[in-house]
């Protein structure tokens, strides 16, 4: 899987996901986690871990996950645990696949 694409706003990290076949990738066959710091998602038996420099709302009600077929990747939003918090380095977050 190709390096995600992340930004936030006050509320929410928004976090793009490429995915190399996008014909054969859905919802139904992705899946998310989140476990204070770290963004986990599953697709076809790989997956991603984020470690973000900030804590994440495991049960947030925006928690989102959306798959754009045209542009081939998922969008997945998640709340902060603390609105307003500017999480620093998001574009240094490394990305561990497996």
């Amino acid at each position: 899987m190709a390096a995600p694409k992340l930004s936030q706003d006050a509320k929410l990290v928004y976090i793009q996901l490429p995915v190399q076949n996008r014909h054969t990738a859905s919802e139904e066959k992705a899946q998310f986690e989140v476990d204070e710091d770290t963004f986990i998602f599953h697709l076809c038996g790989e997956t991603t871990n984020l470690k973000f420099p900030g804590l994440l709302n495991e049960l947030g009600e925006d928690n989102r996950l959306v798959y754009n077929r045209e542009r081939g990747h998922f969008t997945c939003r998640i709340e902060k645990r603390t609105p307003g918090e500017e999480f620093k380095g998001l574009e240094g977050i490394q990305t561990n696949t497996s």
